[in-house]
């Protein structure tokens, strides 16, 4: 078994393992689950019943009532200095003071969970499941989110702009004063008149692009695993690559860790 084969199917024992990682993984990391079938829209959630509100804390219900009065006495506080003086008033407010908003915030909890309970009660099958796959549906998109931002601060290459783009930025010092809109329409226009051999010349610099930008990516891929980040890299990568031999990536690998 060659290095990378043994290195690809122990990352996919890591990514599998319930210990290590108990929560769904993200879309790019975890192709077996369908989330298209599972998408749901704001129009599949209009007909569910109004969900009751969970209570304010002690200390935001505090917050909520001292805001108008610091907002009338410092009008020109950002809205993050309001936040300090009121957080400061807190701290400094006594614990009898403090109780008063605790036994509001009780009481109100109490009526929360009754009325939670009373719509649960009115859901439907079908409609607990539409809420369960639209709070999947959340969390994946939070996830995806989070590992958007890790590979750019890990500093994933990007991808090479199209024939098109390529074009377009050659352009951008002739604009002048030329509204964008308009602008945008008459270089889509040249676009579309360009003559085939030029074009071709813009479709070379992209194909180029495109094949400096595969070795990137896998360069980059096979720095993440040796660093750990075996969340960035992409499942197929992990297992068998795709421009370069095996012999060639153990050699690497091995090269680079001298």
């Amino acid at each position: 078994m060659s290095l990378f084969e043994y290195l690809g199917k122990f990352t996919i024992r890591l990514l599998n393992s319930k210990h290590l990682f108990p929560r769904r993984l993200p879309f790019a990391l975890n192709p077996s689950v369908n989330y298209a079938g599972i998408r749901v829209s704001a129009d599949d959630l209009r007909g569910l019943p109004e969900k009751p509100k969970k209570p304010l804390s002690p200390y935001f219900r505090f917050m909520a009532e001292m805001r108008p009065e610091y907002k009338k006495e410092n009008p020109d506080c950002k809205v993050t200095d309001i936040v300090k003086l009121i957080a400061d008033k807190w701290e400094k407010t006594s614990m009898e003071s403090k109780q008063k908003y605790m036994e509001d915030y009780k009481k109100d909890l109490v009526a929360y969970s009754n009325a939670r309970l009373r719509y649960e009660e009115q859901l439907t099958d079908e409609q607990k499941e539409l809420m369960k796959k639209a709070k999947e549906e959340t969390e994946i998109a939070k996830e995806n989110r989070k590992l958007k931002k890790k590979m750019r601060e890990l500093g994933k290459p990007k991808k090479p702009a199209t024939p098109f783009l390529i074009f377009f930025n050659s352009k951008m010092n002739s604009r002048g004063e030329i509204p964008y809109k308009e602008w945008v329409r008459d270089v889509g226009k040249e676009w579309s008149n360009l003559p085939p051999e030029l074009k071709a010349s813009y479709q070379k610099e992209y194909s180029t692009a495109v094949e400096n930008h595969r070795r990137q990516i896998q360069e980059w891929e096979e720095r993440m695993i040796r660093m750990g980040h075996i969340d960035v890299v992409r499942s197929e990568a992990l297992i068998e690559p795709k421009t370069a031999s095996r012999k060639v990536l153990r050699t690497r690998l091995i090269g680079k860790n001298k």
